[in-house]
This record gives C-alpha cells, structure tokens and sequence, in this order.
C-alpha cells in the first residue's frame, strides 16, 4: 500500500531517487546514525515506533526500509516525525512516500526529500544537524499470538522495493544533490510486557520520577481528602513488594538529590510491568 502519492508511482519514486541520488556515495565524512527506539508494549497493542537521526550535518532527504516478522507484527504505516512534519510552512517535505507489504519482504519502506527546488538561488529546505531528531514514526499492530517477555525486532533493511523490476529502496540520508550516505543504523525491539506499564517511582503517575512524587506520596498517606495513590506498584519505589509512603518517598528523594539507589524494574525511565506478580500490590 503506497501513501501520499500524487502523480503516477513510477514517476514520482523515479524522481526521488534521482533527487537522493540513492546510487551515489558521498566523499563527505559526516558521521549519521537512524535508530528504531525500542519500547515496551502488550499483546496485541496498537504501537508507535520512532525512528530517531544523530546527525553532524545537515541533510535534505533520506529513505530506508523496516524489516519485521509478519508473524509477530504488521506495519500499518509511516507518518512524518516531528523533525520534519512543519517543514515547508508547515506542509511537511515536498516529496514523501511510503509502502507496507512491499515486494520482497514483509516491513515496508519510506522516502523523503524535504525540498524540490532545483534552483541555487531559491531556499532548500535543510534539517539541521543535531541529535535524537524524529524523521518518521512507525505505526504498528503486534499479535494476539505474542507471550509476555518475547522480542520484537524491527530491522532497517535496503532489501524491499514497490515491484520485482523496481529498485530497492536503499538505506541513506542525503547532505545535499549528488551526495547520498550510508548511515550507520541501530534496529529497534518491541519487547512484549503483559500486565499495567508503570514508571517504579512516578507515584503522581505523570510519566516522570522526582520530588513530585515523594510529596505525592506523603500527601495521600497524612493529609485528610487527599486523593488515594492510583497505582500502588508505581508508588513502591523500592520495589520490595509492599508500600510505604514515608518510606518510599525517602528512597525517591535519596536517589533523585542523594546519589542513592536507582529504582528497581521496570525502573523510573522506560514503562513496564512488575517483574513479580506474587506481592500484594
């Protein structure tokens, strides 16, 4: 299934590449990085799966494939990332295209070149080198079929292509007009956690873990009406199975302003489930 295309296929994907310039190596000695960010996410869960540039130089385009086993998940589509979406006055890359269930591969592939203008007098659109820019966000829906603990591999690929007698879409990021790179690439994993996700810590459950949520956690066990703590395995920060407001929110403040312990798994950066389900929480 091909998105956003405007004229026919061929053309148009003719013109990408040529734009790219997907077979052309640069001579330039920019370091670039494309990372499938791993996350955490139940059976059967509809997920969204950035895919993150480090860049020491700014680019103009890029495009690659997602490789996956059909059998564990369906790629639903590529949307712009944040990096790139308010490009153009906020019209997004002039040029972007994508396709699930590609020929020779089960993943799909997408493209972009953020600014068509051929003209060196007339502005080009250019992302900025930085880091942990958000190109594209992968949109996925995992089995019923999956078990708690099993891995999900996303894996970039230069393998896939609209057709038997079309080109593969190559793996690149493009710094300007001829000069296409290979990037280094980090694949991604969905790891498979049944159960409620939760931040060990984030008591005030807000999606971060600090000096909110001590307080939060005094607040509900001493002041009268103060609303009761929404999950209590969020609010055992040290993770021994059972809650207690001052003590927990002491192992909080000394981790956060102390150098203490870190909260144990799933831990207070990346939601997951409680490793053990026999406490009483």
């Amino acid at each position: 299934m091909l998105t956003r295309l405007t004229t026919p296929r061929f053309a148009l994907w003719a013109l990408g590449a040529v734009v790219l310039g997907l077979a052309l190596t640069s001579p330039l000695d920019a370091q670039h990085t494309l990372r499938l960010v791993d996350t955490t996410a139940d059976v059967g869960d509809s997920v969204t799966v950035p895919v993150e540039l480090d860049s020491d130089n700014s680019i103009r385009g890029f495009s690659f494939g997602v490789s996956v086993d059909d059998t564990q998940i369906t790629l639903d589509a590529f949307v712009e990332g944040s990096a790139i979406a308010d490009m153009n006055g906020g019209a997004g890359p002039d040029f972007f295209i994508s396709e699930v269930e590609p020929s020779g591969g089960t993943g799909g592939f997408v493209g972009a070149v953020f600014s068509l203008t051929i003209s060196d007098t007339d502005p080009v659109e250019e992302l900025a080198a930085g880091d942990n820019q958000e190109l594209v966000v992968v949109e996925a829906t995992l089995s019923d079929t999956l078990e708690n603990g099993d891995l999900v591999e996303l894996l970039f690929t230069g393998e896939l292509s609209s057709g038997d007698t079309d080109p593969a879409v190559a793996v690149v990021v493009t710094e300007g007009p001829g000069f296409s790179v290979a990037p280094t690439t980090e694949d991604g994993v969905i790891t498979i956690a049944t159960g409620t996700q939760f931040l060990r810590g984030d008591a005030d459950v807000n999606g971060s873990v600090g000096l909110l949520d001590a307080l939060r956690m005094l607040e509900a066990s001493f002041v009268i009406g103060a609303d009761p703590i929404a999950c209590f395995d969020a609010a055992d920060a040290d993770g021994n199975g059972s809650y207690s407001a001052l003590l927990d929110a002491i192992f909080v403040l000394e981790w956060r302003f102390l150098m203490g312990a870190v909260p144990p798994a799933p831990g207070p950066e990346v939601c997951g489930v409680d490793g053990d389900d026999t406490d009483d929480l």
